[in-house]
Protein backbone atom coordinates (compact mmCIF):
# COMPACT_ATOMS: atom_id res chain seq x y z
CA UNK A 1 0.00 0.00 0.00
CA UNK A 2 0.74 3.54 -0.53
CA UNK A 3 0.43 4.26 2.94
CA UNK A 4 2.68 2.55 5.24
CA UNK A 5 0.78 0.69 8.06
CA UNK A 6 2.42 0.18 12.27
CA UNK A 7 1.59 -2.20 13.92
CA UNK A 8 0.77 -0.08 17.26
CA UNK A 9 -1.39 3.04 15.56
CA UNK A 10 -2.85 5.16 18.70
CA UNK A 11 -6.92 4.21 18.73
CA UNK A 12 -9.47 6.44 17.41
CA UNK A 13 -12.30 4.30 19.15
CA UNK A 14 -11.38 3.35 22.80
CA UNK A 15 -9.24 6.66 23.10
CA UNK A 16 -5.63 6.45 25.67
CA UNK A 17 -5.44 2.88 24.53
CA UNK A 18 -3.35 1.47 21.43
CA UNK A 19 -4.21 -0.42 18.81
CA UNK A 20 -2.51 -3.39 17.85
CA UNK A 21 -3.50 -3.88 14.38
CA UNK A 22 -3.17 -6.85 12.94
CA UNK A 23 -0.03 -6.28 10.03
CA UNK A 24 -2.25 -8.67 7.73
CA UNK A 25 -5.14 -7.28 6.26
CA UNK A 26 -8.48 -8.76 6.65
CA UNK A 27 -9.50 -7.86 3.07
CA UNK A 28 -7.24 -6.32 0.20
CA UNK A 29 -9.39 -5.37 -2.98
CA UNK A 30 -9.33 -3.79 -6.29
CA UNK A 31 -11.59 -0.87 -6.20
CA UNK A 32 -12.59 1.72 -9.16
CA UNK A 33 -13.27 4.86 -6.61
CA UNK A 34 -10.69 7.33 -4.89
CA UNK A 35 -7.40 8.05 -5.68
CA UNK A 36 -5.84 4.63 -5.35
CA UNK A 37 -6.62 1.24 -6.74
CA UNK A 38 -6.26 -1.06 -3.98
CA UNK A 39 -8.12 -0.45 -0.28
CA UNK A 40 -7.48 -2.56 2.73
CA UNK A 41 -9.03 -2.97 6.35
CA UNK A 42 -6.77 -4.12 9.21
CA UNK A 43 -8.20 -5.28 12.68
CA UNK A 44 -7.30 -3.85 15.71
CA UNK A 45 -6.96 -7.11 18.51
CA UNK A 46 -7.56 -4.76 21.41
CA UNK A 47 -11.35 -3.96 20.06
CA UNK A 48 -11.39 -5.76 16.88
CA UNK A 49 -12.48 -2.38 15.07
CA UNK A 50 -11.66 -2.32 11.43
CA UNK A 51 -10.14 0.98 9.86
CA UNK A 52 -9.65 0.96 5.87
CA UNK A 53 -5.78 2.28 4.35
CA UNK A 54 -5.08 3.99 2.63
CA UNK A 55 -6.45 6.78 4.03
CA UNK A 56 -9.01 9.89 2.45
CA UNK A 57 -8.65 12.83 3.84
CA UNK A 58 -11.88 14.96 2.75
CA UNK A 59 -14.10 11.74 1.86
CA UNK A 60 -17.06 13.79 0.35
CA UNK A 61 -14.90 13.56 -2.87
CA UNK A 62 -15.88 9.70 -3.26
CA UNK A 63 -19.09 10.96 -3.52
CA UNK A 64 -19.42 13.26 -6.39
CA UNK A 65 -22.14 12.69 -8.98
CA UNK A 66 -24.12 10.77 -6.78
CA UNK A 67 -22.84 7.55 -8.69
CA UNK A 68 -22.61 5.62 -6.01
CA UNK A 69 -25.02 2.36 -4.50
CA UNK A 70 -26.04 5.09 -1.52
CA UNK A 71 -27.56 7.41 -4.06
CA UNK A 72 -28.90 4.93 -6.41
CA UNK A 73 -32.07 6.24 -8.37
CA UNK A 74 -32.71 3.88 -11.44
CA UNK A 75 -34.54 0.73 -9.79
CA UNK A 76 -37.08 -1.54 -11.69
CA UNK A 77 -40.33 -1.52 -10.58
CA UNK A 78 -39.67 -4.94 -8.80
CA UNK A 79 -36.72 -3.60 -7.00
CA UNK A 80 -37.86 -0.41 -5.87
CA UNK A 81 -41.29 -2.37 -4.17
CA UNK A 82 -38.81 -4.59 -2.31
CA UNK A 83 -36.82 -2.09 -1.38
CA UNK A 84 -40.10 -0.14 -0.32
CA UNK A 85 -41.49 -3.00 1.15
CA UNK A 86 -38.11 -3.41 3.25
CA UNK A 87 -37.70 0.44 4.62
CA UNK A 88 -41.16 0.84 5.73
CA UNK A 89 -41.06 -2.14 7.80
CA UNK A 90 -37.86 -0.77 9.14
CA UNK A 91 -39.37 3.07 9.64
CA UNK A 92 -41.84 1.45 11.56
CA UNK A 93 -39.53 -0.29 14.07
CA UNK A 94 -37.48 1.81 14.30
CA UNK A 95 -40.16 4.49 15.58
CA UNK A 96 -41.54 1.88 17.84
CA UNK A 97 -37.58 1.25 19.37
CA UNK A 98 -37.42 4.51 19.80
CA UNK A 99 -40.70 5.14 21.61
CA UNK A 100 -41.39 7.89 19.47
CA UNK A 101 -45.29 9.76 19.48
CA UNK A 102 -44.93 12.59 17.42
CA UNK A 103 -42.32 15.17 16.60
CA UNK A 104 -39.51 16.37 14.42
CA UNK A 105 -37.64 13.23 12.94
CA UNK A 106 -34.12 13.93 10.97
CA UNK A 107 -32.43 11.58 8.91
CA UNK A 108 -28.24 12.81 8.64
CA UNK A 109 -27.02 11.10 5.81
CA UNK A 110 -30.44 10.50 3.88
CA UNK A 111 -28.47 8.98 0.44
CA UNK A 112 -31.38 7.74 -1.97
CA UNK A 113 -33.97 9.06 0.69
CA UNK A 114 -36.01 5.63 0.80
CA UNK A 115 -35.72 5.52 4.42
CA UNK A 116 -36.33 9.09 5.04
CA UNK A 117 -39.72 9.06 2.56
CA UNK A 118 -41.26 5.64 4.40
CA UNK A 119 -40.23 7.71 8.16
CA UNK A 120 -42.94 10.28 6.35
CA UNK A 121 -45.08 8.05 5.91
CA UNK A 122 -45.21 5.75 8.40
CA UNK A 123 -44.92 8.65 11.14
CA UNK A 124 -48.16 10.35 10.71
CA UNK A 125 -49.22 13.97 9.91
CA UNK A 126 -47.97 15.46 13.13
CA UNK A 127 -44.44 14.76 12.38
CA UNK A 128 -42.11 16.66 10.05
CA UNK A 129 -39.20 14.29 8.65
CA UNK A 130 -36.08 16.03 7.24
CA UNK A 131 -33.52 14.17 5.30
CA UNK A 132 -30.12 16.04 5.16
CA UNK A 133 -27.08 15.02 2.49
CA UNK A 134 -24.18 16.43 1.00
CA UNK A 135 -25.79 17.76 -1.87
CA UNK A 136 -27.29 21.32 -2.36
CA UNK A 137 -30.58 19.32 -4.30
CA UNK A 138 -33.20 17.04 -2.42
CA UNK A 139 -32.61 13.42 -3.99
CA UNK A 140 -34.95 12.39 -6.73
CA UNK A 141 -36.99 10.23 -4.20
CA UNK A 142 -37.98 12.17 -1.66
CA UNK A 143 -41.45 13.90 -1.87
CA UNK A 144 -43.24 13.50 1.28
CA UNK A 145 -40.22 14.49 3.94
CA UNK A 146 -38.13 18.06 3.26
CA UNK A 147 -34.33 18.61 2.55
CA UNK A 148 -31.76 20.64 4.01
CA UNK A 149 -27.83 20.10 2.76
CA UNK A 150 -25.67 19.69 5.47
CA UNK A 151 -24.10 23.13 4.46
CA UNK A 152 -26.88 24.16 6.02
CA UNK A 153 -27.67 22.16 9.15
CA UNK A 154 -28.06 25.74 11.35
CA UNK A 155 -31.84 25.54 9.38
CA UNK A 156 -32.66 22.87 11.96
CA UNK A 157 -30.86 23.63 14.88
CA UNK A 158 -31.17 21.46 18.60
CA UNK A 159 -34.91 20.87 17.29
CA UNK A 160 -35.10 17.12 16.23
CA UNK A 161 -36.95 14.58 18.05
CA UNK A 162 -35.58 11.72 17.09
CA UNK A 163 -32.19 11.81 14.69
CA UNK A 164 -31.89 9.15 12.15
CA UNK A 165 -28.47 7.99 10.96
CA UNK A 166 -28.62 5.07 9.30
CA UNK A 167 -24.94 3.26 7.57
CA UNK A 168 -23.46 6.64 7.47
CA UNK A 169 -21.17 6.66 10.59
CA UNK A 170 -19.00 4.15 9.09
CA UNK A 171 -18.05 6.30 5.83
CA UNK A 172 -16.21 9.16 7.98
CA UNK A 173 -12.76 9.07 8.50
CA UNK A 174 -13.23 10.23 12.45
CA UNK A 175 -16.56 8.53 13.78
CA UNK A 176 -16.23 9.86 17.41
CA UNK A 177 -16.16 13.83 16.05
CA UNK A 178 -18.84 13.03 13.24
CA UNK A 179 -21.38 11.99 16.19
CA UNK A 180 -20.09 14.33 18.40
CA UNK A 181 -21.09 16.46 15.61
CA UNK A 182 -24.83 15.00 15.65
CA UNK A 183 -25.67 16.30 19.18
CA UNK A 184 -26.29 19.83 17.73
CA UNK A 185 -29.05 18.64 15.96
CA UNK A 186 -30.80 17.16 19.32
CA UNK A 187 -33.59 18.20 21.42
CA UNK A 188 -32.13 17.77 25.27
CA UNK A 189 -34.77 14.86 25.28
CA UNK A 190 -34.29 13.64 21.83
CA UNK A 191 -33.34 9.83 21.06
CA UNK A 192 -31.06 8.78 18.12
CA UNK A 193 -30.38 5.42 16.23
CA UNK A 194 -27.56 4.69 14.84
CA UNK A 195 -26.76 1.69 12.86
CA UNK A 196 -23.79 0.26 11.22
CA UNK A 197 -22.00 -3.11 9.60
CA UNK A 198 -20.85 -5.11 12.11
CA UNK A 199 -17.03 -6.68 11.05
CA UNK A 200 -17.71 -10.13 12.78
CA UNK A 201 -20.75 -10.60 10.81
CA UNK A 202 -20.06 -14.72 9.67
CA UNK A 203 -21.16 -13.36 5.92
CA UNK A 204 -17.94 -11.27 6.22
CA UNK A 205 -15.79 -14.56 6.43
CA UNK A 206 -17.51 -16.52 3.82
CA UNK A 207 -17.57 -14.24 0.99
CA UNK A 208 -14.52 -12.17 2.23
CA UNK A 209 -13.55 -9.13 -0.23
CA UNK A 210 -16.62 -9.82 -2.48
CA UNK A 211 -19.31 -8.74 1.39
CA UNK A 212 -21.40 -6.15 0.23
CA UNK A 213 -20.65 -4.14 3.38
CA UNK A 214 -16.85 -4.03 3.00
CA UNK A 215 -18.18 -1.59 0.68
CA UNK A 216 -14.82 -0.28 0.06
CA UNK A 217 -13.02 2.74 -0.07
CA UNK A 218 -16.60 4.50 0.97
CA UNK A 219 -16.60 2.38 4.25
CA UNK A 220 -13.86 4.04 6.13
CA UNK A 221 -14.62 2.49 9.67
CA UNK A 222 -15.63 -1.43 10.58
CA UNK A 223 -17.43 -1.33 13.88
CA UNK A 224 -17.20 -4.17 16.31
CA UNK A 225 -19.83 -5.00 19.02
CA UNK A 226 -17.16 -2.92 21.49
CA UNK A 227 -15.79 -0.55 19.51
CA UNK A 228 -19.28 0.55 18.20
CA UNK A 229 -20.54 0.71 21.88
CA UNK A 230 -17.09 2.75 22.84
CA UNK A 231 -17.82 5.18 19.62
CA UNK A 232 -21.21 6.26 21.19
CA UNK A 233 -20.32 6.85 24.60
CA UNK A 234 -17.17 8.82 23.63
CA UNK A 235 -19.04 10.79 21.90
CA UNK A 236 -21.55 11.74 24.87
CA UNK A 237 -24.26 9.00 23.94
CA UNK A 238 -26.02 7.12 26.88
CA UNK A 239 -27.05 3.57 25.14
CA UNK A 240 -30.65 2.58 25.77
CA UNK A 241 -31.14 -0.46 23.28
CA UNK A 242 -28.93 -2.51 21.11
CA UNK A 243 -30.97 -4.21 18.36
CA UNK A 244 -29.49 -6.95 15.87
CA UNK A 245 -30.33 -5.84 12.49
CA UNK A 246 -30.27 -8.75 9.41
CA UNK A 247 -29.80 -6.20 6.55
CA UNK A 248 -30.78 -7.61 3.35
CA UNK A 249 -26.64 -8.14 1.54
CA UNK A 250 -26.97 -11.32 0.17
CA UNK A 251 -27.95 -10.82 -3.41
CA UNK A 252 -25.54 -7.88 -3.48
CA UNK A 253 -22.36 -10.36 -2.27
CA UNK A 254 -23.27 -12.87 -4.73
CA UNK A 255 -23.46 -10.01 -7.96
CA UNK A 256 -20.13 -9.06 -6.52
CA UNK A 257 -18.70 -12.43 -7.02
CA UNK A 258 -19.62 -13.41 -10.09
CA UNK A 259 -18.52 -9.99 -11.01
CA UNK A 260 -21.72 -8.65 -11.78
CA UNK A 261 -24.45 -5.40 -11.24
CA UNK A 262 -26.66 -5.72 -8.64
CA UNK A 263 -29.71 -6.49 -11.00
CA UNK A 264 -33.29 -6.99 -9.96
CA UNK A 265 -32.63 -10.92 -10.02
CA UNK A 266 -29.85 -10.05 -7.32
CA UNK A 267 -32.23 -8.13 -5.08
CA UNK A 268 -34.90 -10.88 -4.97
CA UNK A 269 -32.59 -13.21 -4.35
CA UNK A 270 -31.75 -11.35 -1.19
CA UNK A 271 -35.24 -11.53 -0.16
CA UNK A 272 -35.81 -15.23 -0.80
CA UNK A 273 -32.13 -15.49 0.80
CA UNK A 274 -33.52 -13.31 3.56
CA UNK A 275 -34.10 -16.63 5.99
CA UNK A 276 -30.84 -18.33 5.21
CA UNK A 277 -29.29 -15.00 6.00
CA UNK A 278 -30.90 -14.43 9.89
CA UNK A 279 -30.32 -17.90 10.97
CA UNK A 280 -26.56 -18.29 10.18
CA UNK A 281 -26.39 -14.77 12.09
CA UNK A 282 -28.77 -15.88 15.28
CA UNK A 283 -26.84 -19.04 15.25
CA UNK A 284 -23.32 -17.05 15.44
CA UNK A 285 -24.95 -14.54 17.74
CA UNK A 286 -23.57 -11.67 15.10
CA UNK A 287 -25.59 -10.04 13.01
CA UNK A 288 -24.91 -8.42 10.13
CA UNK A 289 -25.47 -4.69 11.64
CA UNK A 290 -25.48 -3.16 14.87
CA UNK A 291 -28.06 -0.52 15.69
CA UNK A 292 -28.59 1.93 19.28
CA UNK A 293 -30.91 3.58 20.92
CA UNK A 294 -28.97 6.12 22.59
CA UNK A 295 -29.94 9.38 23.94
CA UNK A 296 -27.21 12.00 25.26
CA UNK A 297 -25.26 11.90 28.05
CA UNK A 298 -26.10 14.84 30.84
Amino acid sequence: MDQEMTPMDPCEIIRGQKCELDPHPLVDVAVSAGPFDRCQVFQCHRCGHGKAFPVIEDVSVLYDGRDTQDYQVIDSRMSSAIKRRFFRREAAKMLSQADFDEGTIVDFGCGAGMVTEELARVSGQGSRVVGMDFFPDPPARLSRAQYIPFAEKDRIGSQSDLLVCMHVVEHDNDPVQFLKGLRGLMKPSARAIIEVPNIACPWASYFKGNWDNWYLPFHRQHFSRQSFDACLQAAGFTIEKHIDVSIPSMGRSIARSLGRANTSIFVVASGVLMPVQQLAEKVSGEPSALRAVVKLAH
